[in-house]
């Protein structure tokens, strides 16, 4: 692909995925989802999120990724919060160290957001 160009099947591929958002409310792709006209969209989201982490998307085409909702990686945000919630509630909990980013399940962004101070409520 030459940067620049149309590129037809990127352009399916987006259309799919916001109608998918449109319909569902989310862009949570579950990997062996195929749309009506055969697009695999689950598998095509595994695709661009392997090339996002390998540095092989662009910066537009993520941006548009981004704008839909989708989290790098998966569900991301459903682990700072899992990870945000025993704090909040001032409990501590070592279970859940063994899912901080030194063993690749979340991004050092998200675990520092995590790891932030709860409001002060008074």
């Amino acid at each position: 692909m030459v940067p620049g160009q149309a590129n037809p099947q990127w352009d399916a591929n987006l259309a799919a995925l916001r109608a998918y958002c449109a319909e569902h409310g989310h862009v949570d792709v579950p990997t062996v989802y195929r749309t009506a006209d055969g697009i695999a969209l689950g598998s095509v989201l595994v695709e661009l999120r392997h090339k996002r982490r390998r540095g092989r998307l662009s910066a537009d085409r993520v941006a548009a990724l981004e704008e839909l909702g989708v989290d790098w990686p998966p569900n991301e945000s459903v682990w700072v919060d899992f990870l945000a919630g025993p704090s909040l509630y001032g409990w501590d909990c070592p279970s859940v160290l063994w899912l901080r980013p030194a063993y690749g399940l979340i991004s050092p962004q998200a675990e520092a957001s995590a790891q932030k101070e709860p409001p002060s409520y008074g």
